[in-house]
């Protein structure tokens, strides 16, 4: 019964943060997170939805292969643009972050710059396994 009670309060929270977006003006995220399996991604899947009715542009990424694609682009190419995307785009919904190892290249070069040029300017949205402390 606990973990549908958070779940209900996360989807309201989601719901809000849907009807009250506004581009070039909302920068704060949100940040989900609970064990595998209670619905961050469907929640987040529903939120990427509904922004992208609303004329949103919204990115929805998969974290963990994201980084795989990227390490792949260093030698054909491409690296710089597909990070720009996720620089630029009104709402980034990184999902599953944490999820495997970050190493300091991933974290220094990919998530460490997209972050930093996204901080007070655009929201983020995150899930995530891990609890914040």
């Amino acid at each position: 019964m606990e973990k549908n009670a958070y779940r209900i309060e996360e989807i309201k929270v989601a719901i809000t943060f849907c009807l009250n977006f506004e581009r070039g003006e909302t920068t704060r995220g949100l940040y989900l997170f609970g064990q595998f399996g209670v619905g961050k991604r469907a929640i987040a899947g529903a939120k990427t939805q509904e922004l992208a009715k609303r004329g949103v542009d919204v990115l929805m990424v998969y974290v963990p292969d994201f980084l795989m694609v990227i390490k792949g682009s260093i030698e054909s190419g491409g690296m710089e643009q597909k990070l720009d995307a996720l620089k630029n785009v009104s709402v980034l919904i990184l999902d599953d972050i944490g999820a495997g190892a970050i190493t300091a290249w991933t974290r220094d070069e990919v998530l460490g710059p997209i972050l930093q040029s996204r901080m007070d300017k655009l929201a983020t949205i995150y899930t995530s396994n891990l609890t914040l402390p």
